[in-house]
């Protein structure tokens, strides 16, 4: 049963309400304009979080094997601002994010290199 709800599409539908929470934890004003600005700059921290949900409530996720993804997940928010970008070398960061307008900003070491290039 759990199988067939659809969490990833359910977090990433409500992305807005997610950017909303998240002022309101960070004590932020939030006036009308700020959250549909906002929701697409924090949208690899949704998607990443909808797969570890996910993951998590149909039975896959380990914590114990997956005990960096708090860490990944903190780094994501650099994403909200234009010009950071994530050298990563977790080839699941980028499966965790696909779709999202950063995960071109997300890249491996060797990619890094050669961009510098």
């Amino acid at each position: 049963m759990r199988k067939t709800l659809k969490y990833r599409e359910a977090f990433e539908a409500r992305s807005e309400e997610f950017t909303s929470g998240m002022l309101d934890w960070l004590g932020a004003a939030r006036t009308p304009e700020i959250v549909p600005m906002l929701a697409p700059r924090l949208d690899a921290v949704v998607r990443f979080t909808a797969f570890v949900v996910a993951e998590f409530l149909e039975g896959k996720y380990s914590l114990e094997n997956h005990d960096s993804d708090i860490f990944d997940q903190f780094q994501l928010h650099y994403l909200a601002q234009d010009g950071y970008i994530i050298v990563n070398n977790d080839a699941d960061m980028w499966k965790r994010t696909a779709g999202s307008p950063q995960a071109w900003r997300i890249m491996s070491f060797e990619a890094f290199l050669q961009s510098l290039s």
